[in-house]
């Protein structure tokens, strides 16, 4: 016992580092969401032009078209936050700018 007297205190354990966030996969995942969300609005007003209409006042409407445009992304355009964010910028301007449409 008296040895523990005259020891130091034991020390807490150090915390963990936090894996740095990557910057790159950030703004990947942000261009992803935007880009889904262009093709959320595209699939949209596709559906819900006059003719052939469906009804948007179901809640899984916007659910519905959410879906269609994370499938497209993933497997038609092959898009992922692996992409290169240049690439990913390129695809988002060509569906702001129309060059790219459902």
């Amino acid at each position: 016992m008296l040895e523990r007297l005259g020891s130091e205190p034991p020390l807490a354990p150090e915390p963990a580092e936090l894996p740095h966030a990557d910057p790159d996969r950030e703004r990947a995942e942000q261009l992803l969401r935007s880009i889904q969300a262009q093709l959320t609005e595209g699939f949209r007003r596709y559906f819900e032009r006059p003719v052939g209409r469906v009804s948007s006042h179901f809640p899984e409407t916007q659910s519905f078209y959410s879906t269609l445009a994370k499938q497209m992304m993933e497997q038609d355009l092959g898009l992922s936050a692996d992409d290169d964010v240049h690439s990913l910028r390129e695809c988002l301007d060509a569906l702001n700018e129309n060059k790219l449409s459902i």
